[in-house]
């Protein structure tokens, strides 16, 4: 027999809180890795580039 189990807790009719089977959490840490390479892929792809000390100024570094 199979069967599934999620649960949420919400507060306020807000979710704040969701257990759900670790299949479907590695799935949505495999979606999320897809679309992280994208962006490094698309960033690379870009012209140019930033000096250091300029991205260290911006963040407050």
């Amino acid at each position: 027999m199979n069967f599934t189990i999620s649960l949420t807790a919400t507060y306020q009719g807000q979710v704040f809180v969701a257990m759900v089977p670790i299949k479907d959490a590695e799935l949505f840490e495999e979606i999320e890795d897809h679309i992280d390479r994208a962006y490094i892929e698309e960033a690379r792809q870009e012209e140019g580039s930033i000096p250091w000390e300029q991205v260290q100024k911006e963040l407050g570094l």
